[in-house]
């Protein structure tokens, strides 16, 4: 069953939506109703694990605040006539420019909703296996705050040169800390990774010819690369 979370404060697209899913099958529920991106965010919050899907109208102005509220975390399916961007595979949105191309797609999208779903584990996953290969310990905050902001700056093309202005606000609110407290954190994981001596840094070391102390920047670079890798290859 998929749990399926409707944004739109047009009722005739509503009412469309909630059509072309009844004559689907048994396989999706609507979840929730809602009529602003500040009530979804709300529900995400609370509900996160119960939606697996948020079908919308958004326009192009808005979709960078759902971005700004994390949503890109949930598959996001887009009806929109006037939208001009292409399908954003990576950022799991999925543009349709009528409702009627929406049904006929509907069944393959899911298919394709299906994938995203295990890549974001996979991806959790490389992130805290490349940071194990540095010598991050995995019981510091700071380790975490790091493997959630490569994650952001993977799926969500942040720069990385922005940090403290464009990733660390988004986990600052995500676990109800300061943006300094976030950068600190990241710094003394770090640091600490640093300190410890391991076998496989010194693979990366010799191989990016890195002198002194690795700083988080390098990290972040190196796990960003190999991820691209295996995202170029397993998306052929």
């Amino acid at each position: 069953m998929l749990n399926i979370l409707i944004l739109s404060n047009n009722l005739s697209f509503i009412i469309k939506i909630v059509n072309t899913l009844s004559i689907k099958n048994k396989k999706y529920r609507i979840y929730n109703i809602s009529r602003s991106i500040k009530e979804v965010s709300k529900i995400i919050q609370v509900y996160k694990d119960n939606v697996n899907l948020i079908i919308t109208d958004i326009s192009n102005e808005k979709i960078s605040i759902l971005i700004e509220q994390e949503l890109l975390n949930i598959p996001i399916i887009i009806i929109n006539e006037k939208y001009t961007n292409k399908e954003i595979k990576k950022n799991k949105i999925f543009i349709f420019n009528s409702a009627k191309e929406f049904f006929y797609n509907l069944d393959d999208t899911v298919i394709e909703i299906i994938k995203f779903s295990k890549s974001n584990i996979k991806v959790l996953y490389r992130i805290y296996k490349y940071l194990l290969k540095f010598g991050y310990c995995f019981s510091h905050l700071g380790t975490k705050y790091l493997a959630h902001t490569i994650y952001l700056i993977f799926y969500q093309n942040h720069n990385i040169f922005k940090l403290e202005r464009e990733i660390y606000p988004i986990i600052a609110k995500k676990y109800n800390t300061s943006i300094h407290n976030i950068k600190c954190d990241i710094t003394l994981a770090t640091r600490y990774m640093n300190s410890i001596m391991n076998a496989e840094k010194d693979k990366i070391i010799e191989k990016y010819c890195i002198e002194g102390n690795i700083n988080t920047k390098t990290v972040i670079n190196y796990i960003l690369k190999e991820l691209n890798k295996n995202y170029i290859n397993e998306w052929k």
